[in-house]
């Protein structure tokens, strides 16, 4: 499965996930509905995420080891931004 994340503004994000295999036929039904409940899921954590991050600006993030990439990333723009604004 790949993720991909686009921010369409400040408050919103474009959140496209992409599943390919060759599942069988009989399979497909419940995958799709399994599909669904992930996503319901995903999104219900990313809402309650931005929640939190709302209501505590300053708090410290505590990244996992798969969230690297995205420590990765922010430090790039971080260091994208400073080097603009000099």
């Amino acid at each position: 499965m790949n993720q991909l994340i686009t921010p369409e503004t400040e408050r919103t994000t474009h959140f496209f996930k992409i599943v390919a295999c060759d599942w069988p036929e009989d399979l497909l039904p419940k995958l799709d509905r399994f599909i669904v409940d992930v996503n319901k899921e995903d999104i219900w954590a990313c809402e309650e995420q931005q929640k939190v991050a709302d209501l505590y600006p300053d708090a410290p993030m505590h990244a996992i080891p798969t969230d690297a990439p995205v420590v990765r990333m922010r430090q790039i723009i971080k260091r994208l931004e400073a080097e603009e604004s000099r």
